[in-house]
């Protein structure tokens, strides 16, 4: 406990219980979980970084983050897993459509239970794709699911496989993306 005086302790025990309660209705056990990609809960207001919440109708993605921040609303250095793969890193290079990113980012969003993409919140950096890490783009080809969804760059389907490309040479990885409740 922080000797703060009891009326500030109970506050803040309070609000921890009330921010667990809220967890355990959303269905994030906050434990370490997410092994199998999607099959963790969907993140509805709030992200998570000791899952992969599911990306509802991609057939098996999930998305994971660094960290959070903003009332779990920002997902920093988000990663994707594909079934039983993990370490997937989304970016801003759709080869098939680059006017669509903004939509696809809409999309992400609501697969993950969140209302919306908040526009302009995006932001992009270098990142590693060392395997068994590896580059992806938002698509909606491939055999697998034919919606919105994270593409392994060197091979759409990647879904219980080895990512194929990592090469992640340029500043186009996305290293935050805030969604809004």
């Amino acid at each position: 406990m922080i000797a703060t005086g009891q009326g500030k302790t109970l506050t803040k025990l309070a609000l921890l219980a009330g921010a667990m309660l809220l967890a355990v209705a959303c269905g994030k056990s906050g434990g370490a979980g997410g092994a199998g990609g999607g099959s963790g809960s969907v993140c509805g207001t709030e992200f998570s970084d000791t899952e992969f919440c599911a990306q509802t109708g991609t057939g098996g993605q999930g998305t994971k983050c660094g960290s959070v921040e903003d009332s779990g609303t920002t997902c920093i250095n988000p990663e994707i897993s594909y079934g039983t793969t993990e370490g997937g890193i989304p970016g801003d290079d759709d080869p098939f459509d680059p006017s669509g990113y903004e939509s696809g980012l809409n999309t992400w969003c609501e697969q993950l239970g969140f209302s919306s993409y908040l526009i302009g919140s995006v932001d992009f950096e270098q990142r590693s794709c060392d395997a068994p890490q590896g580059r992806l783009y938002g698509c909606t080809t491939g055999t697998d699911v034919n919606i919105w969804h994270w593409c392994d760059f060197n091979g759409d389907d990647w879904k219980d496989d080895a990512l194929d490309s990592h090469t992640c040479s340029v500043a186009d990885r996305i290293t935050s993306i805030t969604c809004t409740p």
